[in-house]
């Protein structure tokens, strides 16, 4: 993968995790973190099978559905396996990916 694509998923990581630790539970915030859709709930989700496809549904669909100044298609595809690999080498990028945060 190409550094300027590596870096659209580090800095996505790096906006969760700051909305996460800032936002979640906060009432009034200028972003809403969803239930379910917080970086810690993506932490969870670290070493599954199809953590690239529930990444998408979980995390950042929920994220842009509760925010309208967010769109899914402001994230990379977390399950796009021409960038990412397939299979077990993505498992272990994106779970290599999360643990650096």
């Amino acid at each position: 993968m190409d550094a300027s694509q590596y870096k659209d998923y580090v800095l996505s990581l790096l906006f969760i995790r700051y909305i996460s630790d800032k936002y979640a539970d906060v009432p009034y915030a200028p972003i809403t973190v969803p239930k379910g859709a917080s970086f810690a709930d993506m932490v969870a989700l670290k070493g599954t099978p199809d953590i690239g496809d529930q990444i998408n549904k979980k995390i950042i669909a929920p994220l842009a559905a509760a925010n309208q100044q967010l769109s899914q298609a402001d994230f990379p595809d977390f399950n796009e396996a021409s960038k990412l690999g397939d299979g077990k080498e993505k498992v272990e990028k994106l779970t290599n990916l999360i643990a650096i945060f």
